[in-house]
């Protein structure tokens, strides 16, 4: 069988075609990645602290949050809020005690609780949890 110039044409549109597609499949399959490794998660949690930088309660909102879900990302995004709770709230106390929590917790379940563990001190400090709470509940 002859192939004229226009059936060779043809055949090499279509490999092209087939090629792009291939191309563009996988560049779509890059950006699931990204948005599965919690890229755009980070985005948002960045532009938040921005706009109220001041609320560790704010933070804490975001671990309870990233708790509820388990993705490839997922322990790198705590481990950047934990980082920037430190940064940013230094050695008070309610960092210290957030901190903790969330280690405590990591040890014995791999994610942050949804819940604040209740202070035992009588009121006697601002601040989410004593760490004498932490040894009490472990």
């Amino acid at each position: 069988m002859l192939f004229t110039d226009s059936d060779q044409a043809v055949a090499q549109d279509g490999l092209g075609a087939d090629i792009a597609a291939a191309e563009e499949e996988q560049q779509g399959e890059a950006a699931i990645q990204v948005v599965l490794s919690g890229a755009v998660a980070k985005v948002v949690y960045k532009s938040a602290i921005q706009a109220i930088p001041n609320s560790l309660a704010f933070r804490h909102s975001f671990l309870k949050l990233l708790a509820q879900f388990k993705f490839e990302g997922s322990d790198a995004i705590q481990q950047a809020i934990l980082g920037s709770i430190q940064r940013d709230f230094g050695d008070t106390e309610e960092s210290w005690a957030l901190r903790a929590q969330a280690a405590s917790i990591n040890q014995s379940s791999n994610s942050v609780s949804s819940q604040v563990l209740p202070c035992k001190c009588q009121g006697k400090h601002k601040h989410y949890l004593c760490l004498s709470s932490l040894n009490n509940k472990a």
